[in-house]
């Protein structure tokens, strides 16, 4: 799926300035704590700014799951 989506986003018809972030969720919400990933950022010399989105979309990440092609309600991981 991240190699399509980047395909899209190399093709002509596909508007400039968009980025994609893929990230490994197993292994983000398995075995990094929330306030680390931010730490590592902040002495990397992220701008706070973009810190503070990055974990917003850490932190509001929710999955929902087709059963039978029935969606089910949002599952938010902890």
């Amino acid at each position: 799926m991240a190699f399509e989506l980047f395909h899209a986003m190399n093709i002509d018809t596909c508007v400039r300035g968009n980025m994609a972030i893929k990230l490994d969720v197993a292994k983000a919400y398995d075995s990094v704590e929330w306030p680390f990933l931010a730490g590592v950022m902040g002495k990397l010399g992220f701008w706070p700014h973009w810190i503070e989105l990055v974990m917003k979309c850490v932190k509001s990440a929710s999955f929902s799951f087709l059963v039978n092609e029935v969606p089910t309600s949002h599952v938010v991981p902890s």
